[in-house]
């Protein structure tokens, strides 16, 4: 059973629209790469989070396939983003010069919060310095400095066990540690995070 977007006309009561896609969903429907693509683009804004949700992001190649077409969807970073960061994707698979050079200034912020900007090579540093002088991208002050040790060490758990891991809330309530530095290790105190 497949999940398709002639499901998703947008003339049909949107309620019925989501009770069809949840019931496909939790029936094991597949999730092909089209309807990924569909969902990216952000004209039904509320698929790509029940995918996510119940599908979850797919896996191995396909996923390296959903991370292309993601940039390819640039004008609808601020809606994908979150999401998929949120449901586990490695943000290393999304650092393409596409992200550096297209991203709108607070795409661009909230991408650089997720990983360590002060190791990038040279050429990337640069694209971030002509953007600058442009007045294309404004960074956050933090950015000017040296990362905070908290910020080095979530970075350090994420290699570890891994984006999909942290994406977890049942992972994280098993580690030994504070609620507070559960939610920091989801990247919850980042702003414009989707919760």
């Amino acid at each position: 059973m497949a999940l398709w977007c002639n499901s998703w006309k947008y003339d049909i009561d949107f309620h019925q629209i989501r009770e069809v896609t949840l019931m496909l969903l939790a029936a094991g429907a597949y999730v092909s790469m089209g309807i990924y693509a569909f969902a990216l683009q952000g004209q039904v804004p509320e698929h790509l989070p029940l995918i996510l949700e119940h599908a979850g992001l797919p896996q191995g190649e396909r996923l390296k396939d959903l991370a292309r077409r993601a940039l390819a969807e640039m004008q609808s970073a601020s809606f994908w983003l979150p999401l998929l960061l949120k449901a586990g994707m490695d943000p290393m698979l999304l650092l393409q010069l596409k992200m550096l050079e297209e991203a709108e200034n607070g795409v661009l912020n909230f991408f650089l919060e997720f990983i360590n900007w002060k190791t990038l090579p040279s050429s990337m540093l640069q694209i971030f310095s002509h953007r600058q002088a442009d007045g294309t991208w404004m960074p956050q002050k933090h950015f000017e400095s040296v990362p905070a040790l908290t910020y080095l060490c979530r970075l350090a758990v994420q290699v570890v066990v891994g984006s999909n891991a942290l994406s977890k809330t049942s992972f994280i309530k098993q580690l030994p540690i504070p609620t507070l530095l559960q939610d920091y290790l989801q990247f919850r105190n980042v702003p414009g995070l989707l919760t």
